[in-house]
């Protein structure tokens, strides 16, 4: 008899929750992405993520730059930064319901090297949370 009880203090303590959820709610899918990271100089620079709900704006502020789209009906948002010369440090918001910020980004030559045995560290913690194929898309994804 205690636990129907329980069961209705329980919901009744967690329902505000679920109501004071944002409207949207932006993640950024790739470990790629982080503070100290270096975007490719003279290039277009993705910058992608999920979000919810479907429609909902996000707008991406990097150097100067404003980029703005919305959550696609599979739940995924995508911008180009236009091609930028090396400089920095940049700070890069990524705006929704919610800001995640990333500080100290520089633009300039990007390079991933692995696999030889006078390199001090390999590429595998960078991609600790990711499986190669995740790694594979991630880096060689043509632009949408």
């Amino acid at each position: 008899m205690r636990r129907i009880p329980l069961a209705i203090a329980l919901i009744a303590l967690t329902a505000p929750l679920a109501l004071a959820a944002p409207a949207s709610i932006i993640y950024v899918t790739s470990p790629i992405f982080a503070d100290h990271m270096v975007l490719q100089r003279e290039m277009a620079v993705p910058i992608w993520g999920v979000g919810s709900p479907v429609g909902s704006q996000v707008t991406v502020g990097f150097a100067g730059q404003t980029k703005t789209t919305n959550i696609n009906p599979d739940g995924h948002w995508r911008v180009y930064l236009d091609p930028m010369p090396a400089g920095g440090p940049y700070r890069l918001e990524v705006r929704g319901a919610k800001v995640i910020a990333f500080s100290d980004v520089l633009v300039g030559e990007v390079w991933i090297c692995s696999g030889q045995s006078n390199m001090a560290r390999g590429a595998a913690p960078i991609f600790e949370q990711a499986s190669s194929r995740e790694c594979a898309t991630l880096l060689l994804a043509s632009p949408t």
